[in-house]
């Protein structure tokens, strides 16, 4: 673990960083000997594009898991990025929300954190503009090959990126210990579950998400299954967001047979 710039890096996997921002949400660098693949781009708090570049020397592809604004928050730091094409326009519905981003700085500065007057306008009126839709297709970065998985779940364009060299799955918001499916537009648990036992049909060993430094394995994997399959309604309770504070859901907690946990959190009724 080092800190670069504000922002804690971790290495779980051989060629892979986990890179956290001062607001607790995860950006992912797979660095192959040709190119390197920097999958979401946190909250826009801080200089991730200056973190990435002391991580390597390869050029960058920029791709998002999905719009939400802490994960693409740091597209206007990078000159080309891509994400699914059905997330485009929900991503331009989010930014056009300045309470959420003025909510972004708020967290930002009561850490003691602080971005320069030019980076901040940046920030504010940035609307999407270098975002094209992903192609999906094997991404070769030179010895690791990276292949973007549809994981309509969380939103409906999320997409997750599976490192087959490393047999590792970047699940993001959907395919992790938390599932949180209360935004307008998130799936049912039934579609959940159906994404979840699709995923299990792949070939990895190891899941690393948008929010959590911990490298889960398949056990993890079993757990949201069974959280999913055993979802009570009346075993839930209130549960709030705090990057938009007007969704509100409730919060499903379940222990698997093999003694791992789970989080679903439902929209209400």
């Amino acid at each position: 673990m080092k800190n670069i710039l504000g922002f804690t890096i971790y290495s779980p996997v051989d060629c892979v960083y986990h890179i956290l921002d001062p607001l607790g949400t995860y950006a992912t660098l797979v660095v192959g000997s040709r190119e390197s693949l920097l999958v979401d781009t946190c909250t826009g708090c801080g200089s991730l594009k200056e973190a990435v570049e002391t991580l390597t020397d390869a050029p960058v592809r920029v791709v998002n898991t999905h719009s939400h604004l802490d994960h693409a928050g740091g597209n206007y730091q990078f000159p080309k990025v891509f994400m699914d094409p059905s997330e485009i326009e929900l991503g331009r519905q989010y930014m056009e929300n300045m309470d959420i981003r003025t909510a972004v700085l708020q967290h930002f500065d009561k850490l003691g954190c602080s971005m320069g007057s030019a980076q901040k306008a940046q920030y504010l009126s940035y609307q999407m503009e270098n975002v094209s839709p992903l192609p999906f297709g094997e991404i070769d970065l030179g010895g690791i090959h990276v292949l973007p998985v549809k994981m309509p779940s969380h939103t409906p364009g999320m997409t997750g990126f599976l490192v087959k060299e490393k047999q590792l799955l970047l699940g993001g918001d959907s395919v992790c210990q938390m599932a949180c499916l209360y935004f307008p537009e998130s799936s049912s648990i039934e579609a959940h579950l159906k994404l979840l036992r699709e995923i299990s049909k792949l070939r990895f060993s190891h899941i690393l998400t948008s929010h959590s430094k911990e490298l889960l394995d398949r056990d993890n994997l079993e757990a949201m299954i069974e959280c999913a399959e055993n979802y009570a309604s009346d075993q839930t309770c209130n549960y709030s967001d705090r990057f938009y504070p007007q969704l509100r859901g409730r919060m499903f907690l379940y222990e698997s047979k093999k003694h791992r946990h789970a989080i679903i959190v439902a929209r209400n009724g």
